[in-house]
């Protein structure tokens, strides 16, 4: 069959395809350079920031070129101090943020010119608010108020009031909040009736932001009397408004709004710093730097309290800052208390350095007080042997890693996969060289914390965390803690390690020496029960078989930790394994059984006994927990001393309560417990509520001024002894039948001490 094609129709047919390519060419083929540089760009990719500025500045169209700004400028940006880091580090915690620790980020003197643009030239949407909140921020930590208020002005202008007035408020609040912490309070405050005019009495969150940043100014302005009286105000209002609304709709859900609980929360505090200093505030500052004396500029950084120090960072924190180009940082009008400080990192500032800072390191801020707290980033550590899935042979383990100038002693750290991650603990401390060989068997004696899913049933145990370093089928991982001759730690070799400079030799090693046992294989199937009978024969037929005896102590001390039915079982076994295998975890595994049953002289005779294997003198725990038994067994003088150096010890004065129950029992003056009770404040993680000793005496000591004071003592000594000799239904009987009083606070308070 033969086809005839025009001339016209060929024609026609390559101008379309002329025009399809044209359209690949201006289309298709930027989209998809696009695509691939942003690849590049979140992998990591050398020269790949600059290709994927260079796309946005010339090939990116209007659409495209906003999308990139919003996913690689505003999205990791900073609208506040608190926000926009990949990294949260502080004494007792460290977070990431997302999951992409090789993106590469940008500085910003790289966003700029890009934020800018989007401010004046972008849709006008919920990214351009953001940008205009960035912008400000940077001008605000450049010291140029003005500058930030422009920005934010700016984008006030640009946003639709019908359809965008809570951004507007953002904005303006924002600029509020810049204004005063730059004392100009005028302006602040102008701004403050601005939003007071435009926010009705059902913007419960807003209203509630606008309280709370109104305030710190009248910290600041006029001091805590002045904003006492304003937050008792606002209060009233917004618990009026709240329960008229709640009346009106009864399906409304009840509790109390976040902004409610703020202020509460707020008044408590300025209450209580009123009474104790008097209304003066302090000033926190200080540089933050690599120790080649590299200052890092944006920073963020945090003054946490001890009811924050456990949670998450957030916008409605009192205290948080950006360091400057000079990598300074300052908070004026700080309330004074003890504070943990924060930092917010890049992963470019963290990468192959750590902040190396004590778990209970504290800021102790002093009214009318100027503390200056630096932070000096360090190298983390490198580390030489075992590593890089090393399988060790031979029955000990040769641990080596490069040696830190200054550094008095080192801590060695083990840590092994569970099936929700990994868990570890410290294997030695106290190593005075770079190195260290452990026995297998002292790593096979090593217990580990153990993981579970059902805190009602002990066979939810992850056997992973049972079996411990005896598990030839797991990574282990070990890391290496530098400290100075004072307890300070100088590095670490554990840290963000995020490209091939930084990374190092990994520590992962295997230990495959010993062989499973039936019962270990039945242990790691799960069936802990049935494990626990086969470590119970194979103990009764071969009463040298240490392993098996290990693994039944472990089995017994898991099932009553998570049935709560202490009733020692694992004690006769404990004691056999000393005569076998003495070791320090199996000494104050004893003790422990000792202490929890009130066996106070088997606990004394004991550790008498095996003095030579317990780390006293660097435990501050075991030092304090020996002071208590002391008392127990009414040795007041000796208990005395011992939990005094506990405390010296422990920056958290857990045991501080018991320390000054047995001062007053000796018959210190209550001006002396006071004394006491201020140089050891107790300090607990993430609680709101804790045992303020201080205020507890105090009020003890105003009580006593109004009775007779030997009668008063003599009641005092009464409940005191009880206290010492364990007599603890007497207590709680008195606690029951006597009406509210000092005493009874701290007697209950005392009860409660673990």
């Amino acid at each position: 069959m033969k086809l005839t094609v025009k001339i016209k129709h060929l024609v026609l047919f390559a101008t379309v395809t002329a025009a399809v390519f044209i359209l690949l060419l201006q289309f298709i083929s930027p989209r998809t350079e696009i695509e691939a540089a942003q690849q590049q760009f979140d992998n990591g990719a050398a020269g790949s920031k600059e290709r994927l500025l260079r796309l946005i500045d010339t090939t990116a169209s209007g659409k495209q070129k906003w999308e990139l700004i919003r996913k690689n400028i505003i999205e990791t940006g900073s609208e506040t101090a608190a926000t926009g880091y990949d990294i949260y580090v502080g004494p007792n915690s460290t977070m990431m943020i997302g999951d992409q620790p090789n993106k590469q980020s940008l500085s910003l003197s790289d966003k700029l010119s890009y934020l800018e643009d989007y401010l004046q030239n972008g849709p006008s949407d919920g990214y351009l608010v953001r940008a205009a909140r960035q912008l400000a921020v940077y001008y605000q930590t450049e010291g140029l108020p003005d500058q930030a208020a422009a920005v934010l002005d700016d984008g006030i202008k640009r946003m639709k009031e019908a359809y965008q007035s809570y951004e507007k408020n953002e904005l303006l609040l924002q600029k509020a909040s810049i204004y005063a912490s730059f004392e100009q309070y005028d302006k602040a405050e102008e701004i403050f009736k601005q939003l007071g005019d435009r926010l009705g009495a059902n913007d419960w969150d807003m209203n509630g932001r606008v309280a709370r940043e109104r305030a710190q100014l009248l910290i600041s302005r006029d001091g805590i009397e002045h904003a006492l009286i304003y937050v008792d105000s606002e209060i009233a209002a917004y618990r009026k408004s709240w329960n008229a609304a709640k009346a009106g709709k009864p399906d409304q859900e009840s509790g109390t709004p976040a902004a409610l609980e703020h202020l509460t929360g707020l008044k408590a505090n300025l209450e209580y710093f009123r009474n104790r200093s008097g209304g003066r505030l302090a000033t926190v500052s200080g540089t933050i730097m690599r120790n080649d004396g590299t200052p890092l500029a944006g920073v963020g950084v945090f003054l946490r309290d001890e009811s924050s120090a456990n949670r998450s960072v957030s916008e409605g924190d009192p205290y948080g800052t950006i360091t400057d180009a000079h990598g300074h940082y300052e908070f004026r009008n700080v309330l004074p208390q003890d504070y943990q400080l924060n930092l917010g990192l890049s992963f470019d500032q963290i990468d192959g350095w750590t902040w190396p800072v004590n778990y209970d390191d504290w800021l102790e801020v002093e009214q009318g007080g100027k503390v200056i707290r630096d932070v000096t980033m360090h190298p983390l550590l490198e580390l030489i042997s075992p590593v890089n899935q090393q399988v060790v042979s031979g029955q000990s383990v040769s641990f080596q890693w490069e040696k830190v100038e200054g550094a008095a002693y080192y801590a060695l750290n083990g840590q092994l996969q569970t099936r929700n991650g990994t868990i570890g603990t410290q294997l030695v401390s106290h190593i005075p060289d770079n190195r260290i060989e452990l026995t297998l068997n002292k790593l096979y004696d090593h217990k580990f914390g153990i993981s579970y899913t059902d805190h009602n049933n002990w066979e939810t145990v992850d056997p992973v965390t049972l079996l411990g370093f005896a598990n030839t089928d797991n990574r282990f991982s070990w890391s290496v803690d530098a400290y100075d001759k004072n307890g300070q730690i100088l590095t670490r070799s554990n840290g963000y390690r995020l490209n091939t400079d930084t990374l190092g030799n990994l520590p992962f090693f295997y230990m495959k020496e010993r062989r499973m046992t039936t019962p270990d294989t039945l242990l790691m199937k799960g069936r802990l029960s049935e494990a626990l009978a086969l470590y119970k024969r194979a103990w009764s037929d071969n009463a040298g078989d240490v392993h098996s005896l290990r693994m039944i102590i472990r089995l017994l001390d898991a099932q009553a930790l998570l049935s709560r039915d202490q009733t020692g079982e694992e004690l006769p076994y404990l004691l056999r394994m000393m005569e076998l295998n003495p070791s320090e975890s199996y000494a104050y595994s004893i003790l422990d059984a000792y202490y929890t049953q009130d066996d106070w002289n088997s606990y004394t005779d004991f550790r008498a006994r095996y003095a030579h294997l317990l780390a006293d003198q660097f435990s501050s725990y075991t030092q304090s927990v020996y002071g208590i038994v002391l008392m127990k067994q009414g040795k007041l003088d000796e208990a005395r001393e011992e939990l005094r150096q506990g405390l010296l010890k422990d920056d958290s004065h857990r045991f501080v309560g018991i320390y000054l129950a047995i001062e007053l029992a000796a018959g210190s003056s209550f001006d002396n417990v006071i004394q006491l009770a201020a140089q050891y404040p107790e300090r607990s993680f993430g609680e709101l509520k804790h045992p303020d000793w201080r205020l507890l005496t105090e009020e003890m000591k105003n009580e006593k001024e109004t009775l007779p004071s030997d009668v008063y003592m003599k009641d005092v000594q009464e409940k005191l002894s009880w206290f010492i000799a364990n007599e603890q239904e007497k207590l709680r009987s008195w606690i029951a039948s006597t009406g509210s009083s000092p005493m009874k606070a701290f007697i209950q308070a005392l009860l409660e001490v673990n």
